[in-house]
């Protein structure tokens, strides 16, 4: 999958939780490397405490950690 179907198939399943654009831009915003957008994808398929608030942390994370790892 290139990144911009990965880009397509995260937006669809986190529309699946709310249609509001500010939620799905900001995970998409700070999930914008493609192993980030799959590690929300796999999340989101496991199921296991998946809600818009827990999606917006991780998807934070995710971008903290690559930040790191840059320094």
């Amino acid at each position: 999958m290139d990144n911009s179907e990965l880009k397509n198939e995260l937006i669809k399943r986190l529309k699946k939780f709310s249609d509001d654009e500010e939620f799905v831009l900001g995970v998409t915003v700070f999930a914008d490397h493609p192993d980030d957008m799959k590690t929300i994808i796999d999340y989101i398929d496991v199921g296991v405490e998946v809600n818009y608030e827990q999606l917006i942390l991780l998807s934070l994370d995710l971008d903290n950690k690559r930040k790191e790892q840059e320094v």
